[in-house]
């Protein structure tokens, strides 16, 4: 079809926004991950359960490192709820081949 070739250049900036989400989120899960692993041995060794709501919040508090691996699983958790989601959106989007942009006049752009 006439003028298919220009969908991939008016939807750039929503698929770099794409990737940007897509490729942070598998980041994120990764080391997600390791950071589980990590967490489960140090909380292993101190003979910590996640369950003791008190004795877990008196680890993290006093391990520096077990503290750093939780944050890395909580912020991993919160992305992939809040915006990975967002993808499925902008993938939508660029779906739907809308070339409105190229509707827009030369004269249009500047006076």
């Amino acid at each position: 079809v006439e003028g298919k070739f220009l969908i991939p250049i008016g939807n750039a900036y929503p698929f770099l926004n794409l990737m940007a989400i897509v490729i942070s989120s598998w980041m994120l899960v990764w080391q997600a991950a390791l950071a589980q692993t990590r967490l489960d041995a140090l909380a292993a060794r101190r003979g910590v359960e996640p369950t003791d709501w008190e004795g877990w919040a008196r680890f993290l508090a006093e391990n520096p490192d077990a503290s750093f691996y939780s944050g890395k699983i909580t912020t991993a958790k919160f992305y992939l709820n809040h915006v990975l989601p967002e993808a499925d959106a902008i993938a939508k989007a660029i779906r739907s081949e809308d070339m409105s942009i190229m509707e827009m006049a030369e004269s249009s752009f500047a006076p």
